[in-house]
């Protein structure tokens, strides 16, 4: 509780419930630009593990799944080679710019105070204001701006 002295009171009442707490590292790396030789593909994290920042990790995987799914059906044994080639074509330029988009957000997320972070809060504060139908944008204009809640 030391590290957090002066912090908000709602985030001091949070941490103070959970207990024990962790701490562990995020770890990346560089994107692959191969997921596949011959019969045998990656998908998933292990063909792009990502930072948490956009949530995407468990999405990623789905969508690789799926075309996984559509490349495969109805190919023989002999198809398998081309077709892994079809689905790592389709998915490695989604999958690769969500992996660039989320360390973004994180490094965003988590901009030291200053400048930089009064930047990024007015650039959340705008987005709030232009997508006023999303909860996100209420929330943020009442807690962060301490504007009311348009009725």
């Amino acid at each position: 509780m030391r590290e957090f002295a002066g912090w908000d009171p709602r985030v001091l009442s949070v941490l103070e419930r959970a207990g024990q707490v962790y701490r562990y590292g995020i770890h990346t790396r560089t994107p692959l630009t191969r997921w596949n030789i011959g019969r045998v593909t990656l998908l998933g994290d292990s063909a792009h593990a990502m930072v948490p920042f956009q949530a995407q990790g468990a999405a990623q995987a789905i969508l690789d799944a799926a075309v996984l799914g559509d490349v495969l059906r109805g190919a023989t044994t002999a198809d398998v080679p081309d077709s892994l080639d079809r689905y790592v074509r389709r998915r490695v330029a989604g999958a690769t710019g969500m992996q660039a988009a989320s360390a973004l957000a994180g490094r965003d997320f988590h901009l030291p105070d200053g400048a930089g972070a009064q930047a990024r809060n007015a650039r959340m504060a705008a987005h709030a204001a232009e997508h006023r139908f999303m909860p996100q944008a209420t929330a943020w204009r009442t807690n962060v701006l301490k504007e009311k809640p348009e009725p």
